[in-house]
Parts: C-alpha cells; structure tokens; sequence
C-alpha cells in the first residue's frame, strides 16, 4: 500500500460529524424541504409526522445548525438550509450513481447509459452518435434525456448522466470537451421581409433587423458561440436585442416584428409556417461546434473507450 493510500485512509478514519450522517436523513431533508411541511412529507414517505421530526431534528444536530424556521402553517428553509437542500441532493444523486457504477462493473457490456442531450439538436445526436454508442454497448440500455445545457453540464459533474451532447467547448476543470461536428448556422426572419426573396442573405443585410440571442443563463455555450460569430461579423449588439431560453423559443420570437436569429438546419423543422431560414454570405463561415462532453476520470471503462473510439474514427475521416 502506498504512503498517500494510508494517510487518505488515516483522514476517512478520523470521528467527525459525516460518520453519523444517513443517507435517510438526507432524502427525509430534502423531500420535507421539496413538500413544506412534516405532513406531507410524511405522506410522500409512507411513514408518520412525528418519525419524519425526529429525523430532522438529529440532522440539525449533526450539522450543528437549523435547518428550517419554524412557524405555525409551514416550515421554512433557513439559509445554511437552502445551501445544504442544493448539497443533499448532490449527494443522494452520487450514492445512487455509485451503487449503479458497481452493479455494472460486474458486467461492464450490461447496464444503463444516461445521455444528455441539448434541447433542439437531438436529431443530430441520433444521426451522427447514438449509433456509435449502441455499436460500442449493444446490451445497454440508452437513457436519453433532453435539457438546457446548464442542466446538462451539472448532472455530468454529479455523475447523473455519463455523457452529454451540445455546443462547445464546454471549459470546466471537471469536464472534458471534445468537438465531433461542425456545422453551419442559418439565418432566420418573418417570411414578410423582402429579404426573404434573397436565396443567400448577406450579412451586412441583417444590420437593419434586431438580433435574438440565446438566453446565457441557460444555454451559455451555444449562446456565445452565436454572440462570438455576430461580434466577428460586426453584427451591432444593441441594447434593444432579445433573448429567449433556447434556439426554439427564438423562433418563435421572430414571428413577429423585424427580428431574427440564427439556428442550424435542423432547428428549421420546429419553425412556424411564418418563417424563412435562409444561408448566410458572410466575411468568415459561421459554423457552430457540437462538442461530447464527459467527465474527466469518468469510472465506466466504457465511456473512455467510446470517445477514444469516436476520435479515431474522426481522425480517419479527416486524413
């Protein structure tokens, strides 16, 4: 055994306050939390009121601070408690995973895969990957679950889900980012606009609309990979520019008004029958990269496989 290997062992080893934090006093938190109140948290437990007291009473012992206020019609989350309903569920999400992690390592092509994918490009995700992982793990099943990338990005880090697939690159120490398709964006506008008899649009024509652009807080990667091409191409990023939750929601948001925003083609299906997508004639190509993300160190053996595999495979279609 390694000196490292006994000094960790040393730190697990020492007596404090996690040796006597259940998993069940967690999920009782957070359920009583979620419902906001005993009551009904004891209903959604199948258990009583004064079992589910009791329990969060012992885990404000053990953190050594209150959790809730306490008040005649409801209980509510203290601040050191909003903090730790956000911690307990990471760590209810991580056990569950774990436990999942070594049910599988008994037969590694056996399991279950989570994929995340970015909301409005899960056709490319069927085309250009599923394929490849059900290649790769033909008895697994493909859990497959569409999201914006914020979610995303935090349910890889929790371990929730083993892969994901959205615009790129994704920067984040925990997280590796490996583009696999670049694509070209498309232009799109009210069908009324004269530029819609163009069959190319110039971008300098677009200077006369206003620009919608994905909303940051939830899609900030492909957000500022649109918000990076239309600054390289002088687009003016007024005050007056909208944004909305994702490329859809955009969209819609153009029906109307002399606004309009940029998707890729596959997007173009979810436009109403009152918008025109249309190429772009610009100063430099505006492509967008779509990136796999994982983990770094990610457990399952077959995940580093399958991106060493797909990068190969990418190699070869590049020589």
């Amino acid at each position: 055994m390694r000196e490292n290997d006994l000094e960790e062992a040393g730190e697990f080893a020492r007596r404090t306050a996690e040796d006597y934090l259940d998993l069940r006093y967690l999920k009782y938190f957070v359920v009583t939390a979620e419902s906001g109140s005993f009551t009904r948290a004891a209903a959604l437990l199948n258990t009583v009121q004064p079992s589910i007291s009791r329990q969060i009473k012992r885990l404000e012992d053990i953190v050594e601070v209150p959790l809730f206020k306490r008040t005649s019609h409801e209980l509510i989350l203290t601040p050191p408690g909003k903090l730790f309903l956000v911690e307990a569920k990471k760590m209810l999400r991580q056990a569950r995973a774990s436990i999942q992690l070594v049910r599988e390592a008994s037969d590694p092509q056996v399991g279950r895969i989570n994929v995340g994918v970015a909301s409005g490009i899960e056709s490319l995700f069927f085309d250009n990957v599923l394929s490849v992982v059900r290649k790769m793990q033909p008895e697994s099943q493909v859990s497959i679950r569409s999201s914006n990338e914020i979610e995303i990005r935090d349910r890889i880090i929790d371990g929730t889900i083993d892969l994901a697939f959205m615009a790129g690159p994704v920067i984040n120490d925990e997280l590796t980012s490996m583009s696999v398709i670049r694509l070209p964006l498309f232009v799109a506008f009210s069908a009324d606009q004269p530029l819609a008899e163009l069959d190319i649009v110039p971008i300098q024509d677009l200077k006369s609309l206003k620009l919608v652009l994905p909303d940051l807080e939830t899609v900030p990667y492909y957000g500022s990979s649109i918000k990076r091409l239309a600054e390289l191409s002088d687009i003016k990023l007024e005050h007056t520019t909208t944004t909305c939750e994702s490329p859809l929601s955009a969209l819609q948001a153009i029906a109307a008004d002399d606004f309009y925003c940029f998707i890729l083609e596959c997007q173009g299906e979810f436009a109403p029958q009152s918008i025109v997508m249309k190429p772009v004639e610009a100063n430099l190509p505006l492509n967008i990269d779509l990136h796999l993300i994982s983990r770094k160190n990610n457990p399952k053996p077959w995940v580093q496989r399958f991106l060493e595999a797909f990068d190969a495979r990418d190699r070869l279609e590049a020589s």
